[in-house]
């Protein structure tokens, strides 16, 4: 899969497509720098999933008073936060493990109006940040859908305009490598390393600060 036009790239670098060493030489580079860019910015894979269930333990939150807030960061990124979406918490692990809805708070419904202030989706980097509700000692499970859709041409839906930009400097790097698009000169590729360093360091999915999942449940 891809995650950016294989045409306009090769009209960006020049590359004759209606060559087939070269089209199958950018095909394959695009796809290597699928999987680089996906290990690279820390987000495993693009593909659709379904009724993926992460737990969490929270063992602190992190500020003071009704300042207090804590961030969780889910197995996936490119999260569904409307559909298929849930966060739930409870004292009892067990309830977390056997998803108990009965047993368990709705993190997302906490006021008496059924409105919650109290949780932020990052829905690209899948991290949520929890406010006002003290979570400590508390297990969170959350279920989600997400993942990208693919187009007929096999590149990925949704794509962010960084990402692409990544994807098209690591397969640019990839080709580079290349004898079939070596040149006589040697060109500088300070700028493509750049730019991806520039961009991981933007939007990797790098959260310190937030708490891991303890258990995670693939979904479909």
């Amino acid at each position: 899969m891809h995650l950016f036009n294989l045409n306009n790239f090769a009209t960006r670098f020049g590359i004759d497509m209606t060559v087939l060493d070269f089209n199958n030489g950018v095909t394959q580079a695009s796809q290597a720098a699928t999987r680089a860019v996906a290990s690279r910015f820390r987000f495993k894979d693009f593909e659709p999933f379904t009724n993926r269930k992460d737990v969490f333990y929270v063992d602190r939150m992190l500020g003071q008073g009704n300042l207090q807030h804590r961030q969780l960061m889910l197995s996936r990124g490119f999260i569904n936060p409307t559909s298929g979406f849930s966060a739930l918490y409870t004292g009892n692990p067990v309830h977390a493990r056997n998803a108990e809805t009965s047993l368990t708070t709705d993190l997302q419904r906490v006021s008496s109006d059924g409105r919650s202030d109290y949780l932020y989706i990052d829905s690209e980097q899948g991290l949520l940040t929890t406010y006002v509700v003290d979570l400590t000692d508390q297990w969170v499970v959350v279920t989600y859908s997400g993942g990208l859709s693919v187009a007929s041409d096999g590149v990925y839906e949704g794509v962010p305009g960084w990402m692409a930009e990544a994807a098209e400097s690591q397969t640019a790097l990839f080709l580079k490598q290349s004898n079939l698009f070596q040149t006589e000169e040697q060109e500088d590729l300070t700028s493509l390393r750049q730019n991806l360093f520039d961009l991981q360091a933007a939007h990797a999915r790098l959260h310190l600060a937030a708490v891991p999942a303890t258990m995670s449940e693939m979904g479909t």
